[in-house]
């Protein structure tokens, strides 16, 4: 049992460092979708685990993983609310988008004129 919450652990710790870095290929989506399904399996374990009687060292480890789930949240909620900031900045200047980030319908088609 130490040993699947030490994995759980070890699950969050990498979703967190995912969190903090930019991913190579410049796509968030794709990073954090790459650890669904390990957080899937993670809630697959805390729901056998509950109404468990669980040893000492087990306790301490499942607190320490609550605690890290819990600063993952915030540091996820803390970078949509970065994201939804930088929409609202930019949203007027480049024009595609409205101030909360939705973008904007385009008008129909248009004519361009070339000289040369």
């Amino acid at each position: 049992m130490r040993s699947s919450l030490h994995s759980l652990r070890q699950t969050a710790a990498a979703l967190r460092s995912t969190l903090l870095s930019t991913p190579s290929n410049g796509n968030w989506a794709e990073a954090i979708a790459a650890h669904l399904a390990a957080l899937q399996d993670a809630a697959v374990v805390l729901d056998r685990l509950r109404g468990q009687e669980l040893e000492a060292g087990a306790r301490q480890e499942l607190y320490g993983l609550s605690v890290q789930l819990r600063g993952l949240g915030k540091l996820a909620a803390r970078g949509l609310s970065v994201t939804h900031a930088m929409a609202r900045l930019l949203a007027p200047v480049s024009g595609s988008y409205r101030p909360d980030g939705e973008p904007v319908r385009q008008s129909g088609p248009g004519t361009i004129w070339v000289r040369g």
